[in-house]
């Protein structure tokens, strides 16, 4: 492997570091936030104070890839094979054989497909536990009567 393919991965590393750890950083602050607001409901749980503080605890990690991606553009290091196309790659199903002789008929566009099917599916199912669909009904009745002119 080369230099430039190595700096790439690990930018790209960097980078999904920084997503999962946003990622993770909302659910925190969410869950403690319905710990506050089960005690008290009209207290304001959701505030720059603690979306700084997790922030800050990430910034060495985003002040990082900032650096790698302004080094990357002056050194002119990308993909050389970003703008060619793509060989060889077949969507139709693939039909190999399995241990019995019968075809089988699996690609990984279906599989990926069927898990964000999945996750989608969930994600609807906790918000609807979770008292979110409610919510998403009041406000747009309310936005609906606004814009009408009834609110």
């Amino acid at each position: 492997m080369d230099k430039k393919k190595i700096f790439l991965i690990v930018e790209s590393v960097l980078c999904f570091i920084i997503a999962a750890f946003f990622a993770t950083s909302a659910l925190i602050i969410y869950n403690k936030g319905l710990a506050v607001k089960a005690a008290d409901p009209t207290a304001w749980i959701y505030t720059r104070e603690i979306a700084g503080k997790y922030l800050l605890i990430c910034l060495p990690v985003i002040v990082v890839t900032l650096v790698m991606a302004f080094v990357g553009i002056f050194a002119g290091i990308r993909d050389d094979s970003q703008d060619k196309p793509v060989k060889n790659i077949d969507m139709k199903k693939a039909k190999e054989l399995d241990d019995n002789g019968r075809k089988k008929q699996a690609t990984v566009l279906t599989i990926v497909r069927v898990a964000v099917l999945v996750v989608a599916v969930t994600l609807i199912v906790v918000g609807i536990f979770n008292g979110s669909m409610r919510d998403v009904l009041i406000k747009a009745a309310t936005i609906c009567t606004e814009c009408v002119g009834l609110g």
